[in-house]
């Protein structure tokens, strides 16, 4: 049995089988291991600090806790910084077991400041708070009930996808413009908009495809959908229009040259009679419209829209 209350400094070079109590510090500057084992039957209690310059082994058994930190006070309960530039980058737990990684004090069950490398297989079943998470893995795989991502605000993607040649996909901090989309080794391939509009193809050439209602409820005309003509001078109009039990679908290819428009439509037999409807394309300011005409009733047009 040893007891110490002011300070020991040295090593041990043997076995240890009684109780380790101290109130004060203990501190060695050797190594606290030997060449063989280093056996305890009793209990290494400390109760002020313990400093080691060296390497410390503790050999367990299965039947307790290897290594147990029980804090009574305020403060942290377990740190490990680097001695030259303490707080710079600590690994911490703190009182109540929350835990930081590069983060002197956790806000959240694990809150990490910098980058994220997961190399295998992880297992969460809290919180993630990080700067920057980056998942790397040859077969790597999230499951769970849910998978929720927050975004910082900033101009750069919320979630992304980055490839051995390049940016797969990518989601925006954003509700209005892009929205997120899917790239080739040129450039995007799929590209989904707030305004509804989806660009699908050839990142220099792609299509435009998208979807329109609207609803006429007096006689009078009205725009179905309009196509900036700096991007798109041809455009193919799938349609259906209905005014209770009297409907027609059909279909509409128009080719803008300069202020004119050629178009041709195709119709299905009607159901009733849709005669008090009619369609146009024009040429409108920048843009080609496809346009309707009623004379009476009240018509529901919806409308698929493809643009190249």
């Amino acid at each position: 049995f040893l007891s110490n209350t002011g300070s020991f400094s040295g090593s041990f070079t043997g076995g240890f089988t009684g109780s380790l109590q101290g109130t004060a510090s203990f501190a060695t500057s050797a190594s606290y291991a030997p060449d063989t084992t280093f056996p305890y039957t009793g209990s290494a209690l400390i109760t002020g600090s313990l400093g080691v310059t060296g390497s410390l082994l503790v050999i367990g058994s299965s039947s307790i806790d290897l290594v147990r930190i029980t804090q009574t006070g305020i403060g942290n309960a377990f740190v490990v910084e680097d001695s030259t530039t303490p707080d710079a980058s600590p690994f911490v737990i703190d009182n109540i077991g929350r835990v930081g990684i590069g983060k002197l004090s956790p806000s959240s069950s694990l809150d990490i400041t910098g980058s994220v490398l997961v190399t295998g297989s992880i297992n969460i079943t809290q919180n993630i708070s990080a700067s920057r998470a980056s998942i790397s893995s040859s077969n790597g795989t999230v499951s769970g009930s849910t998978l929720t991502v927050f975004g910082s605000g900033s101009a750069l993607p919320v979630f992304a996808v980055q490839g051995s040649q390049g940016q797969l996909f990518t989601v925006t901090d954003s509700l209005s413009g892009s929205l997120f989309s899917v790239n080739d080794i040129s450039g995007s391939i799929l590209e989904v908009f707030s305004d509804s509009t989806t660009l699908i193809g050839n990142y220099q050439d792609p299509m435009l495809i998208t979807t329109a209602k609207t609803i006429q409820t007096n006689s009078g005309s009205f725009v179905v959908y309009s196509l900036p003509t700096a991007s798109y001078d041809t455009a193919f109009f799938e349609y259906s229009i209905r005014s209770g039990s009297n409907a027609r679908a059909g279909t509409i290819m128009a080719i803008q040259s300069g202020s004119a428009v050629n178009f041709t439509e195709t119709t299905t037999t009607d159901f009733g009679s849709t005669s008090a409807v009619s369609f146009t394309v024009i040429v409108t300011g920048s843009n080609m419209a496809l346009t309707g005409s009623s004379t009476s009733g009240a018509w529901t047009t919806k409308c698929i829209i493809r643009g190249i």
